[in-house]
């Protein structure tokens, strides 16, 4: 239920039916804050292999980024307090992987945090949000140009989200997604694998 609500809310978003997908972004976020079963999880996790045949609440990314939109909708809405309440549940989320090695790494949520402590006013705050955004994206070394030299012009390196006359956020989504493997005798060790990018700008 929640992969095919996770769905239907990116249709709504690529309608322009801001304010349903905003209310079922809303009700699938109370859902899974509330009905948690851990134990019944890691039993569904181990019977069904493959995201398509699994019922549970998405692995830490995939609630990540339902936080993420929501924070995005929020300050559409013009609620920078509720956008950044969003953006700290993302984080706790990204927070909680397995293995640790992608905990807290979400480039865009820590971004999106930036905006909202700059909108209320929260001037250190926001920068401490974006240094951790360009922390994030520069560990990763994803390439965002070339420079006249010829080098590659690394993300992280040229940008910032406090020009004052900017009004617009573009999200760009490109590339695969992380993937799921399942490995071991009973399919007991789960493991992300990254997704590729090969688009630069």
């Amino acid at each position: 239920q929640p992969l095919y609500q996770y769905e239907k809310i990116s249709i709504l978003l690529l309608q322009g039916k801001y304010d349903e997908a905003h209310d079922r972004m809303l009700k699938l976020k109370n859902d899974l804050d509330f009905v948690t079963d851990k134990q019944l999880e890691d039993k569904a996790a181990s019977l069904w292999h493959g995201e398509q045949n699994k019922v549970f609440k998405g692995d830490p990314y995939e609630r990540s980024t339902l936080h993420a939109f929501l924070a995005l909708s929020f300050l559409r809405k013009g609620d920078p307090e509720s956008a950044l309440s969003c953006v700290k549940s993302g984080l706790l989320f990204d927070a909680d992987t397995e293995k640790g090695a992608y905990a807290s790494d979400y480039a865009l949520l820590y971004f999106i945090g930036a905006m909202c402590h700059q909108r209320l006013g929260n001037f250190q705050e926001a920068m401490r949000f974006q240094k951790e955004a360009i922390r994030s994206l520069s560990a990763r070394q994803v390439k965002v140009g070339t420079a006249p030299d010829g080098q590659p012009i690394v993300s992280g390196t040229c940008f910032d989200p406090f020009l004052k006359d900017c009004n617009t956020v573009l999200v760009l989504w490109a590339g695969t997604p992380p993937t799921m493997i399942q490995q071991g005798e009973y399919k007991e060790d789960r493991q992300i694998v990254g997704g590729t990018m090969t688009l630069d700008s």
